[in-house]
């Protein structure tokens, strides 16, 4: 493979998102002759056998005199807890279900370095059919590092109005 740009960092990404089972990488590091991928999985870190293809890939791509790590993503565990209320003509069952397959699939959306913001997961918990109005309860926005990856932990979500 040729490459005319070893240093940057945009190739290295779109290299290992190429790879069946990578959602997300970012260069974790960089220096002169050294580069660190950290590639993600969608809302985990990626299958041994993604991760292996990605490592074979990257290398096989990077160019001569580069030395190239690639590492998998620290999880950071962000739990939701929240309380709505229910729309008229809607069950709090199975809105309570719907919201919580909501947070599951924004978790799964980010990628590697990406923060959970909290308008993010209003955004989703607020375009849940069913959801007239939300309250997270002791949550603020959570900062992740480049060679990090938010994952969902636990869900409580409670309609106490329903």
């Amino acid at each position: 493979m040729n490459t005319p740009n070893g240093a940057n960092a945009e190739y290295y990404i779109n290299l290992a998102k190429s790879v069946d089972g990578i959602k997300s990488a970012t260069v974790a590091s960089s220096s002169a002759g050294s580069i660190t991928v950290c590639v993600g999985g969608e809302g985990d870190v990626p299958s041994n056998t993604a991760y292996q293809n990605a490592h074979d890939t990257l290398n096989a791509g990077r160019p001569f005199g580069i030395s190239l790590s690639v590492t998998r993503p620290e999880l950071v565990t962000v739990n939701v807890t929240a309380q709505i209320d229910i729309k008229d003509g809607f069950t709090a069952n199975e809105v309570i279900a719907n919201a919580q397959i909501s947070m599951t699939n924004f978790f799964k959306k980010l990628g590697v370095g990406e923060d959970v913001k909290i308008a993010g997961l209003g955004k989703a918990l607020y375009e849940t059919d069913g959801v007239d109005n939300y309250e997270f309860i002791n949550m603020s926005d959570v900062s992740i590092s480049v060679s990090q990856l938010a994952k969902l932990g636990t869900v409580s979500i409670t309609a106490p109005n329903a």
